[in-house]
C-alpha cells in the first residue's frame, strides 16, 4: 500500500514567504501528496498568493493567528496517511524523496519537530 501525504502549511500573513513555499512544494514529485494552507486573518496580498494556487492546494482559514490552532485545523483537513507541518517560511527540498511505502508495519504514530 503506498503512502500518502499531506503538508500542511500554517501561514500568518507573511505572503511573499508563502509564495515561494508553494512554489517549493509544487515541485515536489509525489502521487499521493496534497498541499493544505491554513489562515487566520490575512490580507489581500495572502488571499492573492492563495488565489494563484486554487486547485494546486486546499485552504482553511481560522478564526486567529495563533499557530496551534492553525495546525490543528490543517490536521482535521488532512487526507495523508503522514502529515508534514511547515511554516510559511520553510520551502521543502524539491530534490527531496518521499518514501512510496512504508518500511514495516507499525501502528500509527505522532511525532513533531520544529
Amino acid at each position: 500500500m503506498a503512502l500518502s501525504f499531506s503538508v500542511v502549511i500554517g501561514a500568518a500573513g507573511r505572503a511573499d514567504r508563502l509564495a515561494r513555499a508553494l512554489a517549493s512544494l509544487a515541485g515536489l514529485r509525489h502521487p499521493m501528496l496534497e498541499g493544505i494552507v491554513v489562515t487566520g486573518p490575512v490580507g489581500p496580498d495572502t488571499n492573492e498568493v492563495l488565489r494563484r494556487h486554487r486547485g494546486g492546494i486546499r485552504v482553511g482559514r481560522g478564526p486567529t493567528p495563533n499557530r496551534s490552532e492553525l495546525r490543528n485545523l490543517g490536521l482535521a483537513l488532512a487526507r495523508g496517511d503522514v502529515v508534514c507541518f511547515l511554516d510559511e517560511d520553510a520551502v521543502p527540498e524539491p530534490s527531496g524523496r518521499l518514501p512510496s511505502r512504508p518500511r514495516r508495519r507499525e501502528p500509527p504514530r505522532q511525532c513533531g519537530g520544529g
